[in-house]
């Protein structure tokens, strides 16, 4: 299985927000604020494609 570079962007984010999660959940909920910039990071994308 070969992925390709937005794969593997949007692998990463997928994986920031659900370390984020756990992490609010298990540790504090500070880590919220990663969840939300990693968001927004992923909308931000979506518009300008990088």
């Amino acid at each position: 299985m070969t992925l390709y570079m937005e794969q593997w962007l949007r692998l990463l984010g997928g994986l920031m927000v659900l370390a984020s999660v756990l992490l609010a959940v298990y540790h504090h909920p500070a880590w919220l604020w990663l969840t939300g910039l990693t968001g927004v990071n992923l909308a931000q994308s979506a518009f300008t494609n990088f």
